[in-house]
Formats: C-alpha cells, structure tokens, sequence
C-alpha cells in the first residue's frame, strides 16, 4: 500500500492506518462482524458480511465513516451511511452495519448515538 499523509502532514502507510482501524473497532466485534476478515483498502478497511453484504470503515479527518454496503452482480450500492464517528463509537455503529436484518442502519431510534455528519464551528 501507498503512504498517506494525516492531518499532521507526517507520512503514514495505508496499511499501519488500517491496523489502527482494526485495533479501534476491537477482535470480538471484529470476529463478530466478518469472522475475522479483514480487506485492507487505501482509504480504509472492508468487512466482508454475507449475502453480498459489507461493512467498509474509513478514516477522514481524525473521524470515522461507517457504511453498510450491498454488492450483486457488479452493481454496488450503498445501503446507509454514519459520517463523524469518534472511536469510542465505532464498535457499536459497526456491529449495527454488519446486522442487515436486525438493525436499520443508521438507527432511527432516540440512540444516544449520533447518526449525522458533525459540524465544527473553527475559531
């Protein structure tokens, strides 16, 4: 994999940042969700589900994108989509996308969890 630059300008390799992703989500939520496997991306990583279903994690800005993914016959489609998760959240937000027949995906209910791109005001 490519080097990245971060935020910091500093160089990272893809594949170290992929790990970090994978070390932040956690091994039983990991094993929970794909049974261990792991797709390293560029930009991220890819869970692969069942029944053409994903969950892909991507890094962007110090925050996470969480999406639930369906993929048949070459067509991919994008099935929902949490934007702004911080680490402590992607556990969670992560077993809910890997879940295609128990959860909506993003939650539509009163969750504590925050189910919409965050915006920052800068000084």
């Amino acid at each position: 994999m490519n080097e990245t630059t971060n935020n910091g300008g500093a160089k990272v390799n893809a594949l170290e940042q992929a790990k970090v992703i994978v070390s932040q989500l956690g091994r039983n939520n990991l094993f929970a969700i794909s049974g261990g496997r792991v797709i390293y991306r560029e930009t991220g990583i890819t869970l692969p589900v069942s029944y053409g279903y994903s969950v892909t994690i991507d890094l962007e800005n110090d925050l996470y994108i969480v999406r639930r993914v369906f993929k048949r016959g070459g067509k991919v489609t994008i099935k929902g989509e949490v934007k702004g998760v911080y680490c402590d959240q992607l556990g969670e937000l992560a077993y809910q996308a890997h879940a295609y027949k128990s959860y909506d995906f993003p939650r539509r209910s009163s969750a504590p969890l925050q189910t919409f791109p965050i915006q920052l005001e800068v000084a």
